[in-house]
């Protein structure tokens, strides 16, 4: 017997639980929603009722290495000081330039 499947027992989630959970997390990191591991353990926890401890995490991502987490980086100064009212202004002023030149071009064009 091999022993993922001898050991699943011992697992919090069952196989059906684990791939479901998978397909969640994959979905929302398509919809550009990623979750962190705090949220993937609460989810473990509506699903099961019972609190994954923190290395739960680790053995789940070994189990499923098609899911990466990564940490966020911090917003880089110069372009946080871009994005002002001055600068957003002048961009839709040049955005309503162009659709006042060219009326009939579709949106997904510009």
């Amino acid at each position: 017997m091999h022993k993922k499947v001898a050991n699943e027992n011992k697992q919090i989630l069952s196989s059906p639980e684990e791939k479901t959970l998978v397909d969640w997390i994959g979905y929302q990191a398509a919809i550009a929603k990623p979750l962190d591991r705090e949220e993937i353990r609460s989810l473990v926890l509506d699903i099961t009722g019972i609190f994954p401890g923190l290395n739960w995490i680790y053995r789940f991502k070994q189990r499923h290495p098609e899911i990466c987490a990564s940490q966020p980086g911090n917003l880089d100064p110069k372009r946080a000081q871009n994005f002002n009212v001055t600068n957003i202004a002048h961009f839709y002023k040049l955005l309503k330039d162009i659709y006042d030149t060219y009326p009939n071009i579709p949106p997904e064009h510009i």
